[in-house]
């Protein structure tokens, strides 16, 4: 062997790939190391065999194949199956026209599995468990819709029984309210319609809100207060001003914190204007060092804020003053010039931190 040769055999051997070079007759002139493995022999011992030998199935179209190949300027590609120590092995092959020496060759290169197959089959496999994927994606999805609705139906019938509830006990009390004349027990009866009201408000809005652990007061308490107002049948005369920011509360002190503008409001239209007076109520909210304050104040003739006096109004005020110990909240209240309720709420959890 030539040093060219050996050259072009050290060349060969590190290929992953079985590579035999074949004259015009096929005969073989240069086998590679993975062509001798592959055949079970010394790569030497292939030398001077025909190819044709080493073939299973039909010879004549491996023939016309390795003629097309050395007819050709560029490598032809075709199927070959190979008669190897393990048995008949169907190949990838590639022959291309080659010069060595003066002679010309043809290069038959073997590939166990054809790259592009194998790249098929790769892609086959990953959309394969990507529709498996998909499949659970939409069954899950299913379920959760499922859920949801399931979720909505049984949060209809709840707001619908609990509305239900409430008209109910709003007819008994204006049953009673129908057998009573002015006085005490019709009053009674109003304070009492007036707060189951001031709940299902807070019900209403919980209902119609996507998020149902928070109410925005800003829309909540205006509705609260004109509808104390007209239950009083005071809208003629007084009017409600509001100034309110967005305002996003969790239910669990909404309630409370509607009772007591409830009970504000009420206070200010039994005591505020007497004999007739026309006046203003205003809900107002801001923050004052991160902290929440509320404001519900009237125009009207004040009164004395005694820590000993047992009268209606005060018994109204200590109600607030319950309600805002629910809240975790001061409550503040001014009486010289008209009433003024002041609630200073804990800072917002996003703005404990804050500076």
């Amino acid at each position: 062997m030539s040093v060219a040769d050996e050259v072009l055999q050290a060349v060969l051997d590190q290929s992953p790939e079985a590579i035999l070079l074949l004259d015009e007759r096929t005969a073989i002139k240069l086998a590679n190391d993975r062509a001798g493995r592959l055949f079970g022999q010394p790569c030497r011992e292939l030398v001077e065999r025909s190819a044709l030998d080493l073939l299973d199935g039909d010879r004549d179209a491996a023939l016309r194949f390795l003629k097309r190949a050395s007819g050709s300027g560029s490598p032809v590609p075709g199927q070959l199956t190979l008669m190897t120590a393990r048995g008949p092995l169907k190949v990838y092959a590639l022959a291309a026209t080659v010069r060595s020496g003066g002679e010309r060759l043809i290069a038959l290169r073997c590939v166990e599995r054809h790259p592009v197959a194998r790249v098929f089959r790769v892609l086959e496999g990953r959309l394969s468990r990507l529709r498996a994927e998909l499949h659970r994606e939409r069954r899950f999805q299913s379920q959760l819709q499922q859920a949801l609705d399931e979720r909505d139906t049984l949060l209809g019938e709840i707001h619908h029984r609990v509305r239900n509830t409430l008209q109910v006990m709003t007819s008994f009390l204006n049953l009673q309210m129908s057998k009573h004349g002015d006085g005490p027990a019709r009053e009674a009866l109003r304070d009492a319609q007036a707060r189951i009201q001031a709940m299902a408000l807070v019900h209403n809005q919980l209902y119609r809100e996507s998020n149902l652990d928070r109410i925005d007061l800003a829309r909540l308490l205006p509705s609260l207060g004109q509808n104390v107002i007209k239950l009083y049948g005071a809208s003629e005369r007084v009017t409600l001003s509001s100034s309110l920011h967005a305002w996003p509360l969790p239910v669990a002190r909404a309630s409370p914190l509607a009772l007591l503008v409830t009970e504000a409001v009420t206070n200010a239209l039994k005591h505020a204007f007497p004999d007739g007076r026309s006046g203003t109520i205003r809900l107002e909210a801001w923050q004052a060092d991160h902290r929440p304050v509320l404001r519900i104040a009237d125009d009207g003739i004040g009164m004395e804020v005694s820590g000993h006096a047992h009268d209606r109004r005060t018994i109204g005020l200590d109600v607030m003053r319950a309600l805002a110990g629910q809240l975790d909240a001061r409550l503040e209240i001014n009486g010289k010039k008209g009433v003024e309720v002041l609630l200073t709420f804990a800072p917002m959890p996003d703005q404990r931190g804050a500076n």
